[in-house]
């Protein structure tokens, strides 16, 4: 017969260290995550540019599709100074 080893078979150590760790993973990349969404959020608010007055040029035309009426169209709205405009965007 063999040797038998009598070696007292305890129970493992039961720690949390394996969720804790794994739970402020989880934690983190939902932060980092919020983060992603919210910066963008911000930049896209940066972005917006205030159309108020062209909108309100806009608002005048007609809606017609006739040459004439666009041109009329066209030459009603003295407001639209392009190259001021694009000079005001590059500026900001």
């Amino acid at each position: 017969m063999e040797p038998q080893n009598a070696m007292p078979i305890g129970e493992p150590k039961k720690s949390g260290v394996g969720a804790l760790i794994g739970s402020i993973i989880v934690i983190l990349i939902l932060v980092l995550g919020a983060l992603y969404f919210w910066g963008g959020k911000l930049q896209q608010e940066e972005g917006e540019i205030n159309f108020d007055e062209s909108a309100a040029v806009n608002g005048a035309t007609g809606a017609s599709d006739e040459l004439s009426d666009i041109d009329a169209d066209l030459n009603a709205g003295g407001a639209l100074n392009l190259d001021e405009d694009l000079n005001a965007l590059n500026q900001e």
